[in-house]
């Protein structure tokens, strides 16, 4: 065999030599991408929306109803203070 046809091959094998340390990367990357989501989720889990999910899952509709009511009025309260903010910052 001449050098020409060796050369792919070498270059095959480097490559396939690199795919486990590449797949390592990879996953590790898509762990911490998956831990992060999860984090996210745990924080957002608690409070206010489980304790709207179990005034739902026990058919408790007036307590359901003030949760969600309570969560409308939080959203209204951090909107307004937002917008202020953001009209001061611009000024």
């Amino acid at each position: 065999m001449d050098d020409s046809a060796k050369k792919p091959r070498r270059e095959l094998e480097g490559l396939l030599a690199c795919a486990p340390a590449a797949m390592r990367v990879s996953e590790r990357h898509e762990f911490d991408r998956l831990s992060a989501g999860r984090d996210i989720v745990l924080m957002g889990a608690g409070g206010l929306g489980q304790m709207l999910y179990m005034s739902l899952s026990l058919f408790q509709q007036s307590q359901a109803m003030t949760i969600i009511l309570a969560m409308l009025m939080l959203v209204a309260l951090v909107d307004a203070a937002s917008a202020w903010l953001r009209q001061r910052l611009a000024q």
